[in-house]
């Protein structure tokens, strides 16, 4: 190992610290295994989306000229609609589910824009983003 020699030969007595690199080297290598496995948890734990600050009203969220859907989460049911016209409302005892059936047929390249209402539950946020983007749809964004 490595040595280190102190004293400058006027009685002292030398010094000699060994420094333990092995087991040093092992805890960095173990460190590096735990943040690589972190970050590919975190990585698929993680739900893509944009969050949209309130702006112009009449701006346009079309994307390839297909009209944006918006779905509302209100206490007692979810409320989708398109800027077609198209409105439809699902009982909150079986959101998830009817919701899926609403989706399911739709062109998945439409922008999804959910917008919760004030006190939701921030699992009910996730759990209907993550229903949206089990239909196949990847342009989702949470409107405060």
């Amino acid at each position: 190992m490595a040595g280190i020699q102190m004293g400058n030969g006027h009685g002292k007595r030398a010094v000699d610290h060994e420094v333990p690199l092995v087991p040093f080297i092992d805890l960095l290598l173990c460190c590096v295994m735990f943040l690589l496995v972190t970050a590919v948890w975190n990585r698929l734990a993680m739900v893509e989306s944009t969050l949209d600050r309130p702006g112009d009203p009449h701006a346009s969220a079309e994307y390839n000229g297909m009209p944006a859907l918006r779905i509302v989460l209100h206490a007692d049911s979810i409320e989708m609609s398109s800027e077609a016209g198209e409105r439809v409302s699902v009982a909150r005892d079986e959101s998830l589910l009817g919701l899926r059936e609403v989706l399911r047929g739709r062109a998945t390249n439409q922008e999804v824009e959910v917008v919760p209402d004030d006190g939701l539950a921030y699992a009910d946020v996730i759990g209907v983003m993550d229903a949206v983007i089990g239909e196949g749809f990847t342009r989702v964004s949470v409107r405060e």
